[in-house]
C-alpha cells in the first residue's frame, strides 16, 4: 500500500464511497491522511446517563461491564 494508491483499495470503500470522498477532494490514501475537517463540535455538558434529556447536547463517560447481549431483528 502506497500513499499514491486510490482510496478504493481500502476495505469497505467501494465505488459509491470513493465518489463521495472525491467530492471532498480525497482521491488517494495521501489525501485521506492529510484531510483536515473544516469544523468540529465541542463536547456538551458532562452528565451521568440518567441526567440526559432529549433537547440537549452532552458528553458521557461510561464503563461497560460484561459482555453485551446483541439481538438482531
Amino acid at each position: 500500500m502506497n500513499q499514491g494508491d486510490a482510496v478504493s483499495i481500502l476495505k469497505g470503500v467501494g465505488d459509491k464511497k470513493a465518489k463521495l470522498l472525491l467530492k471532498l477532494g480525497i482521491a488517494t490514501l495521501r489525501d485521506l491522511l492529510y484531510y483536515m475537517p473544516r469544523d468540529y463540535e465541542t463536547p456538551g455538558k458532562h452528565v451521568s446517563i440518567s441526567g440526559l434529556r432529549p433537547d440537549g447536547s452532552y458528553s458521557i463517560t461510561a464503563v461497560i461491564r460484561g459482555n453485551p447481549n446483541l439481538r438482531l431483528r
